[in-house]
């Protein structure tokens, strides 16, 4: 079985979720912020499948890290709007 960007299923390169994975990592931005820059190619649970590493889980592991994920788990609403157009500019 073919995973990550080989799967004909893929929404998104290897890379593209490299990104998605970086600007989690930075602890900015909410889920919901930045699923608002790929809402157009995917559904809002194939973007969570990413975000939560549940699929690409080839793709960045060492942005997997225990305390990303617990941020993200206490702090479901943090953020700043509209910052992560920046993202899309870069």
């Amino acid at each position: 079985m073919l995973k990550g960007e080989n799967s004909s299923k893929a929404a998104f390169t290897n890379e593209e979720v490299k990104k998605i994975r970086l600007i989690r990592a930075t602890l900015k931005y909410t889920k919901t912020e930045v699923y608002e820059m790929y809402k157009s190619r995917i559904s809002e649970g194939g973007f969570n499948k990413i975000w939560n590493y549940e699929t690409y889980t080839e793709v960045a592991p060492e942005l997997n890290t225990p305390e990303i994920a617990e941020f993200y788990k206490h702090n479901r609403i943090s953020g700043s709007k509209n910052k992560c157009n920046k993202f899309n500019q870069e």
